[in-house]
């Protein structure tokens, strides 16, 4: 056995946290600060409160341990006592004295006597190696119904190297609650049946184990052979949960769910009956590269990227301006995406973006004057600048952006870190303090948007000209009110240390500082796309798959954190490398993922229930987006107004579309994570489809001009079905149908009603 072996062995073997040595020394930083975190009394409810709590204030989660530590040994509080016993750092939490927090441990309990030997100890502040790495041992739990209990260890590292068993000092929790339980000293408890993670936070950091809960292994368990390295990662998972997946769905559900996720639209009866007739054995593999192709895939991700990189944020008042800029900031991503650009080179064409790209300013405002007045004609000028330059002009006062939002919006679309949080204290959930965020806001500090000092002596001298050809008789272009982003030779930086208030080096999440030099989204670029960057192709990645599945493998997609750890870590892994070796290929991805059998499988209802959604052994149901909700039902109503999925704006002025939005939450592509998007179903997406009283009149116009030439019930019947559900009826559907229409005096009224209740159905407005 090796020496760091047995030292790591020991460590593990006597916890100091709980049933430490007699000649170990307890350490305020390492024991005691993390205990406040462990039972909540420096969070935002209680003494981490901005004026803390009977007179006793700590720093939010801890993130200032000197400070917290000072406010303890205050003598005059009485918090430390000569007698440890009569302490009221003890006799508060135990419940001896009234304690508005309540009892937070016993008097028996391992966290009484920790604290209890410290202030013995002299309760010092001795400063050790910082922390550097949090770990579970192990690193995957496997519980049963013949092993319904496991024990686990929280091991930290420090500067020096040392490790110590931290389990009984951390807070620890269960991702999902329902399927286990975990108690102070690091024993795990099986409920049910599934996967889910431990949770262990420590000293600002936080780590995660998997936790696999499974019954005996079954006799019978049913596995197709992968379709691609897809379905060998989520195999592998299956297998260890001895989950028998859902086979694949039938044609008619398939080429519905491709169209609807893909295109957004409904495919027609000739294309399913077409399709349902392919006898070919690659024919799904056709259809997927057809749709990926087709111009209303293009118009959806642009939608998607305009919801991820703010469109709607910081918009002009004025409402011709505002709809130009959305047309402009749609129409950029989506010739990018039916391009099929690399997405490394999209996003470097976003981020180092400037209103000029390279010209002069001569040149720069005389393509500004000759900007088209037609909005869909400028939206595909502008589509052909190299760069998204209206990103970053979200002027504020002095033609300053706004750094803490642009910075918390580009962590969230381009690394998938939610960093709001670290705005105003040390992140709950992360590792991201105030200082790191403010070090990030300031890569972006040279970011202007109005009028650069070249363009305000070039419109100066534009306009002397101007008024010369006038002068002279001739007739020359008018030049607009014009704004530029653009970037300052300014070396300083907005935002100072929380503490000292010293200036703050420009630097990313987790990399090393910046040089003041030139633009610094140049350098903020070359870090990212880094090909061991450990956030940029790992976050897309995420996102395209959440595109398909309806969840991304981390949940949700910009949430990337030790605490929220992903449901296949090793096919997210392997994804990443792959996407990266492809050249960014974003198409090529879509293809593997809708290529395998976990995206096609039936959205049959599981018997076992062991987190379905979190592991792919069926398709989840999905309610469809508000866009494809207001064009499905024009498709049956055979309304001919421009499509709401391939329209740029927000809410377009569609056939009955003006509550739909709403109530389907259509993203509001304001807020800076990725958090206004909803799949929830909801009782008032139901009553909106049952109440709305256009909807009849608009499915009757429909029906009558389609259906009047169909002269048999039998396929007036058949046709209805595809027109809706996409697929034919069955044999009780079919004979009741039949029925009605015999009954019913008014055939035509009768087939609008038999399609007004097929809009209405659940099966209609969800994708499954």
């Amino acid at each position: 056995m090796t020496a760091i072996r047995f030292i790591l062995l020991l460590a593990l073997a006597s916890p100091l946290g709980e049933a430490a040595e007699p000649s170990s020394t307890v350490n305020y930083q390492r024991h005691i600060s993390p205990l406040f975190s462990k039972f909540g009394c420096n969070a935002g409810a209680c003494h981490g409160a901005a004026e803390g709590q009977g007179g006793f204030k700590l720093s939010l989660f801890g993130f200032d341990a000197a400070a917290d530590y000072q406010a303890i040994i205050d003598q005059d509080a009485e918090r430390v006592a000569k007698s440890p016993d009569q302490s009221l750092l003890l006799l508060k939490p135990s419940g001896n004295l009234d304690h508005e927090g309540g009892t937070r441990f016993n008097v028996d309990s391992p966290s009484y006597e920790l604290v209890k030997r410290w202030i013995r100890e002299g309760a010092k502040n001795e400063v050790l190696g910082a922390l550097v790495e949090l770990s579970i041992v192990p690193a995957q739990v496997n519980l049963s119904s013949t092993t319904p209990e496991a024990d686990f260890k929280v091991v930290a590292r420090f500067a020096d190297d040392s490790r110590l068993d931290v389990t009984n000092v951390s807070k620890l929790h269960v991702l999902d609650d329902s399927l286990a339980k975990v108690d102070t000293s690091g024993r795990l408890t099986r409920i049910g049946n599934g996967d889910t993670s431990i949770i262990a936070t420590y000293g600002g950091r936080s780590a995660s184990a998997a936790v696999l809960l499974v019954d005996d292994p079954e006799n019978t368990l049913r596995l197709e052979p992968p379709a691609n390295e897809v379905d060998e990662w989520i195999n592998r998972k299956l297998v260890r949960l001895q989950i028998s997946p859902a086979e694949k769905t039938d044609d008619y559900a398939f080429l519905r769910r491709l169209y609807l996720i893909a295109t957004g639209r409904l495919p027609t009866p000739i294309e399913i009956q077409s399709f349902v007739a392919d006898s070919s054995g690659d024919k799904r593999s056709r259809a997927i590269d057809r749709v990926l192709v087709s111009p209303q895939h293009a118009s959806l991700w642009a939608t998607r990227m305009c919801e991820i990189t703010g469109s709607r944020e910081h918009l002009s008042s004025d409402a011709a301006v505002a709809e130009k800029q959305q047309r402009r900031w749609h129409e950029w991503f989506r010739i990018r995406f039916a391009d099929n650009t690399p997405y490394d080179q999209i996003a470097r064409s976003v981020l180092t973006a400037t209103s000029r790209d390279r010209h002069a300013v001569g040149e720069f405002i005389r393509r500004c004057a000759e900007t088209p007045t037609d909005v869909a004609l400028d939206a595909a000028s502008y589509a052909a600048k190299p760069t998204l330059d209206l990103y970053w002009a979200r002027r504020e006062a002095n033609e300053r952006v706004n750094l803490e939002s642009l910075s918390e919006r580009t962590a969230a679309a381009f690394l998938g870190v939610r960093m709001e949080c670290a705005r105003c204290h040390k992140h709950p959930f992360d590792r991201w303090t105030q200082n790191d965020h403010r070090s990030f806001a300031n890569v972006f500090a040279q970011i202007r948007y109005g009028l650069s000092p070249e363009l305000r002596s070039g419109l100066a001298n534009a306009l002397e000209e101007r008024r010369a050809s006038i002068a002279a008789g001739e007739s020359p272009l008018r030049i607009p009110r014009i704004r530029e982003v653009y970037v300052t030779d300014n070396r300083s930086a907005n935002f100072r240390d929380a503490t000292t208030m010293e200036v703050l080096k420009p630097r990313p999440l987790g990399g090393a500082p910046f040089e003041p030099e030139g633009d610094r989204r140049e350098q903020f670029v070359q870090w990212l796309l880094q090909p061991d960057n450990p956030f940029f192709a790992r976050n897309i990645v995420n996102r395209v798959w959440a595109f398909y599945f309806g969840r991304g493998i981390t949940e949700p997609v910009d949430a990337f954190s030790a605490s929220n750890p992903p449901s296949h870590p090793e096919l997210l892994d392997w994804l990443e490398k792959d996407f990266v070796a492809s050249g960014y290929d974003i198409r090529r991805l879509e293809r593997m993922i809708l290529n395998s059998n976990a995206w096609q499988r039936a959205a049959t209802i599981a018997t076992d229930r062991r987190n379905n959604s979190r592991n792919y052994s069926r398709f989840q149901v999905r309610i469809l987006p508000a866009a494809v909700i207001v064009d499905a039902i024009a498709d049956v109503a055979g309304d001919s107004d421009q499509r709401a999925v391939e329209s740029p704006l927000f809410r377009p002025k569609t056939s009955g579309a003006t509550e739909y939005f709403q109530v389907f939450d259509r993203p509001e592509r304001v807020a800076t994570c990725d958090c206004e998007r909803s799949d929830a179903p909801s009782l008032r997406q139901t009553m909106l489809l049952l109440s709305d009283d256009t909807l009849l009149e608009r499915l009757r116009k429909g029906i009558a001009e389609d259906f009047t030439h169909i002269r048999r019930d039998r396929k007036r019947v058949r046709q209805l079905f595809f027109t809706t559900l996409s697929r034919p009826p069955t044999r009780d559907e079919r004979k009741t149908a039949m029925e009605y229409l015999s009954e019913s005096e008014d055939r035509v009224e009768a087939v609008v009603d038999l399609a007004w209740s097929l809009v209405t159905t659940r099966e209609f407005f969800t994708n499954h």
